[in-house]
C-alpha cells in the first residue's frame, strides 16, 4: 500500500491526499498486538501511516483521525483497544476531539492506547484527532 501511494505521489507531488482507512492502518506507531499478530517484531510490522511518516518529505505532515465507538454496531471492536474513560461525559453525542491542541495531556505521557508498544508513548504518537461516535449502525454487506 505504501509503495503504491509513493508511486502516485511521485507523479503528483503537489497534491494533498485524504484516505479513509481502518484502525490498524492509521496508527502512526505499531501497537504490541500489531507486532505480535503479524510478523512478530516492531520493525517489520508498520502500519500504513507509520510508513508514510518515515518518508522524510512527509514527516510531521500526516494527521490521523481515529474513530471510537461509544455505542452501536461496528465491523470490528477497535474501541476495546482504547481507554475511553476520559471521554465518557460525551457518550451519546458525536464529538470531535483535537488531541494535539495546546496544553492537551494527550501530547505528553497520557496515553489512551491500551496496547502501547512503549511505556513512554503518548496518544498523539498514535493519532492526533478522535471522532467519538454514538449509536452507530453497521451497514448491510454487499452480496456477491
Amino acid at each position: 500500500m505504501a509503495k503504491a501511494f509513493a508511486f502516485i505521489r511521485e507523479a503528483n507531488p503537489t497534491m494533498n491526499y485524504f484516505g479513509q482507512l481502518g484502525y490498524a492502518h492509521t496508527m502512526q506507531s505499531p501497537t504490541k498486538t500489531q507486532a505480535n499478530t503479524q510478523v512478530g517484531d516492531l520493525d517489520s510490522c508498520k502500519p500504513f501511516a507509520t510508513l508514510l511518516n518515515e518518508d522524510s518529505s512527509l514527516s510531521e505532515k500526516i494527521c490521523t483521525i481515529q474513530y471510537a465507538y461509544a455505542s452501536g454496531d461496528q465491523l470490528a471492536d477497535c474501541t476495546s483497544d482504547l481507554n475511553l474513560s476520559d471521554f465518557e461525559p460525551w457518550y451519546g453525542q458525536d464529538t470531535f476531539f483535537n488531541l494535539n491542541s495546546t496544553g492537551s495531556p494527550f501530547m505528553d505521557e497520557h496515553c489512551i492506547v491500551l496496547d502501547q508498544a512503549s511505556s513512554t508513548s503518548s496518544t498523539t504518537d498514535y493519532f492526533q484527532k478522535l471522532l467519538l461516535l454514538s449509536s452507530v449502525q453497521e451497514t448491510t454487506p454487499i452480496s456477491s
